[in-house]
């Protein structure tokens, strides 16, 4: 298509663009109309265009918008403003303001379903003339109007599984039915009951309760369900006519279906006061295994609780056997021999009494320092089986005392220094308290100092317990005699600790006693 512009002497050429939806519909153009709003109409052989002159863009209608065939042969307006176009399949009547379309075809009256090129034209009385490949058709539109009849519907044959049922279906008058399971499925027919273009009225279908939206059949009238399960259910049947006619309120026909008495609501009912039944039992059977279990448990726990209680009882006596054991051989290594000791000191005393008086008196002080440290001894095991001053005191402050009783009692000045100082498990701090007792004991016996220095130290995970004197000392070499060196060495073992004694001739002797602990919450 080509639009001229005489003041120009120009043409502006129009074609199909395939890469535009909105160009010409096609190449082919058949006919031409502007109407009373300068819209420019195209009869092509692929639909109907209109093009808005200000934009240069068309408008297509096709088959999809309302059209019988896209191939229109001519536009021929009538007195109300509506277009009458041929087409290779009826005659339509197109009306520009809704965008609708009415079709015609033989059935209405048509010499054939198909027109021919510039067989068209308006007369003066308004009458249209159309031809086709078999005649010609006149009319007047103003005339030609639809049938507004609408007629009713009903269903003409109902079957279950091929075999019919309920005969009153055929005079139309069937308005409920109901089916049993098994046979829960039905097959039925239905028509609206006229004569007027029968094969152009729709027809369209929906069971209430089972389908989401109607079942769309065109010209068909058949419709089918299988399985339905059992309920209440409302068939709708609905048909439009060639003029677009519909029912507002489709036909409803009830349809019942009995269901299976497994699924009926007395049986599920009952199934699930069974369930519940099962369900409350196992409950009571699962508690009472739960309160059989714990009563066992508490019996077993009972019972080791018990065996522990005894293996304890038999520990503490083993433990109190073992210390009774312990301390007899302190008293038989220790404070047997130095009493036999102070014994044989007075006996020699006494034989020197008479002839050697000096003597006699070296030996009985000699027996007064053993008899002194026999009760020292037994001091220190009634303090270690009643350890009371450790636990109301702690070690620093009953060493203090017991080195200012020492001190007093053996005219050696004593000092005593601690640092990051903390309590310990009371058997560490007994045997450290007993070390030092045997340690000073030792000084006072045998190293003639004048001076000694004890030094105690906490670390995270360990005590040092340093005592260091400044009296004659001895010879690493040999063998000290006596055994307070081996009962202090003892006593740290016992409790995981070691040992080291360092002395030399002229120079004193220093003792370190290294004691591991646990170390302390969060370090």
């Amino acid at each position: 298509m080509y639009r001229f512009d005489p003041d120009q002497g120009t043409f502006e050429h129009f074609k199909r663009d395939f890469e535009q939806p909105d160009s010409l519909a096609s190449d082919i153009v058949l006919w031409a109309y502007e109407d009373r709003q300068n819209n420019l109409w195209l009869a092509t052989t692929a639909g109907l265009n209109k093009l808005n002159l200000a934009t240069r863009q068309f408008e297509l209608y096709t088959e999809q918008q309302g059209l019988p065939n896209s191939f229109i042969y001519c536009i021929i307006p009538d007195q109300s403003g509506d277009f009458w176009l041929p087409t290779n399949f009826g005659l339509a009547r197109f009306t520009p303001s809704s965008g609708t379309f009415q079709n015609f075809s033989v059935d209405d009256g048509l010499q054939s379903n198909e027109f021919n090129s510039n067989a068209c034209a308006r007369a003066a009385d308004g009458s249209i003339y159309v031809g086709g490949i078999s005649g010609m058709n006149r009319f007047f539109p103003e005339q030609v109007s639809p049938n507004q009849y609408l007629p009713p519907i009903a269903i003409t044959r109902l079957t279950s599984e091929g075999n019919t049922f309920q005969p009153e279906a055929a005079s139309g008058l069937l308005r409920a039915f109901t089916l049993q399971w098994p046979d829960n499925s039905f097959e039925f027919e239905f028509a609206a009951l006229s004569f007027s273009h029968p094969q152009k009225t729709t027809y369209a279908y929906r069971l209430d309760n089972f389908d989401a939206d109607w079942n769309d059949l065109r010209s068909q009238r058949v419709g089918r369900y299988t399985n339905l399960p059992g309920g209440r259910y409302t068939l709708r049947l609905r048909s439009t006519t060639p003029a677009g006619l519909t029912h507002e309120e489709p036909q409803s026909i009830q349809v019942t279906v009995i269901p299976p008495f497994w699924q009926t609501a007395w049986f599920l009912g009952l199934g699930g006061l069974l369930l519940g039944g099962l369900v409350y039992g196992g409950y009571r059977l699962r508690v009472r295994s739960i309160v059989n279990q714990k009563q066992e448990l508490e019996r077993q726990v009972n019972e080791r609780a018990y065996e522990i209680e005894q293996l304890f009882e038999q520990t503490k006596e083993l433990a109190i056997i073992e210390e009774r054991n312990r301390l007899a051989r302190e008293l038989h290594d220790s404070a047997k021999q130095k009493a036999f000791a102070a014994l044989a000191q007075l006996g020699t005393a006494k034989g020197l009494i008479q002839r050697n008086l000096p003597a006699a008196e070296q030996h009985m002080s000699e027996a007064e320092n053993l008899v002194h440290d026999v009760i020292q001894e037994l001091t220190f095991l009634i303090q270690e089986m009643y350890p009371l001053a450790l636990q109301e005191k702690g070690l620093v402050t009953t060493l203090r005392e017991y080195i200012f009783e020492w001190e007093n009692r053996t005219d050696i000045q004593t000092h005593l220094e601690s640092s990051d100082e903390q309590r310990l498990p009371l058997n560490v701090e007994q045997a450290l308290y007993r070390i030092t007792q045997e340690s000073l004991a030792n000084v006072a016996r045998h190293s003639r100092a004048s001076q000694v220095t004890l030094h105690l130290s906490y670390a995270d995970n360990q005590v040092t317990l340093t005592i260091q004197d400044n009296g004659i000392g001895f010879d690493m070499a040999q063998k000290p005699k006596g055994i307070g060196l081996r009962s202090i060495r003892e006593r740290a073992e016992s409790i995981g600790g070691q040992i080291l004694i360092s002395s030399t001739p002229g120079q004193g002797t220093r003792i370190e006693v290294r004691i591991p602990i646990q170390p302390k919450a969060g370090g």
